[in-house]
Formats: structure tokens, C-alpha cells, sequence
């Protein structure tokens, strides 16, 4: 439902041609600076159909800076993958229908990875939850990289498809 709404489609266009990288272009040499080339932008958003296939991407290769003391790193150039702006546009539409929809089903002593959280804010309940008179004196962090191949996922993730395509 967020996702085809006019308020996110306005939204996106104006988080994608308002940012720092709003003057590079992809590989159809597109950029949205003007109102009239945003306006185009919304007018495809509102025509988008379900079987959209995106363009494909420019790649450019940056070398590596300088460290401190005028040494230079070591190995290949980094791969910069730049998208069109309409597909930058799309990708943030189903962004922010995700984020909010997602949001909503996490914990919320969960720190990871979350939009507006950082590392102060967990060290900061850390702190606030064992300064408490009648507080646990342990916390547990966990890194549950490898742990999706010890637990099946299937249930959640079948569920999870369905919630996303409902969308």
C-alpha cells in the first residue's frame, strides 16, 4: 500500500535528487536537477508495472586514497556500482515501504543495523539498565553470523515472502 503512494514516490524523488551524488548519472546519462525532469520521474513511478527490469548499472573503478604520511594502499581499485536515477528513485520507494513495515517487527532492544540507532545508543541502555537498583548484573551480545545454518528458517522465512509481497 506505502509502496504506490504518491507521498512516497514525492518523498523518494526528492531524497535521490536532492543528495550528494544527485549529479551522477548511470548509464543512461540521466540526471533529475531540474523540476521538469522530476516531475518525469514521478510520471514513470505512477505508470510502473510490476514487471519493471531495471537498467543495468555503470561501473566505475576509484583508486584507493592515500593513508596518513603519503602511503599508498595496496591492491586493485575499488568497483563502484552506479545505478540510473530512476532506479535509484525505485529503490528508495521500496525502502521506505520496507523500513516501516519491518520496523514495526523488530525488538526493540535490538540495535543492529536499524535506521536512526547507533552503537552510543546500545552502550547507553547498557549502561541505564545495569545502573538500575534492581538490575540483572550481566548483558549478552551475540554476533549470529553463522547461526542461520545451526537453526531452519523455514516457517519465518515463507512468512516473511508473504508479508514483503503484499506489499
Amino acid at each position: 500500500m506505502f509502496r504506490k503512494s504518491e507521498a512516497n514516490f514525492l518523498y523518494s524523488i526528492r531524497h535521490v535528487t536532492y543528495n550528494k551524488g544527485k549529479k551522477t548519472p548511470g548509464l543512461d546519462d540521466f540526471v533529475a536537477v531540474q523540476p521538469a525532469q522530476r516531475l518525469g520521474l514521478l510520471e514513470r513511478l505512477r505508470s510502473i508495472r510490476t514487471d519493471y527490469d531495471p537498467l543495468p548499472s555503470r561501473r566505475i573503478y576509484v583508486e584507493k586514497p592515500a593513508r596518513e604520511g603519503g602511503v599508498t594502499r595496496e591492491g586493485p581499485p575499488s568497483r563502484v556500482v552506479i545505478p540510473t536515477v530512476f532506479d535509484r528513485v525505485l529503490q528508495q520507494v521500496y525502502k521506505n515501504a520496507l523500513e516501516r513495515e519491518w520496523e514495526a517487527l523488530f525488538e526493540s532492544s535490538s540495535y543492529g543495523f536499524h535506521p536512526a540507532r547507533s552503537v552510543n545508543d546500545a552502550v547507553n541502555r547498557i549502561y541505564v539498565s545495569l545502573n538500575k537498583e534492581y538490575s540483572r548484573k550481566w548483558e549478552i551480545d551475540a554476533d549470529i553470523e553463522k547461526c542461520p545454518r545451526f537453526f531452519s528458517f523455514g516457517e519465518k522465512s515463507r512468512r516473511s515472502r508473504r508479508q514483503y509481497h503484499s506489499l
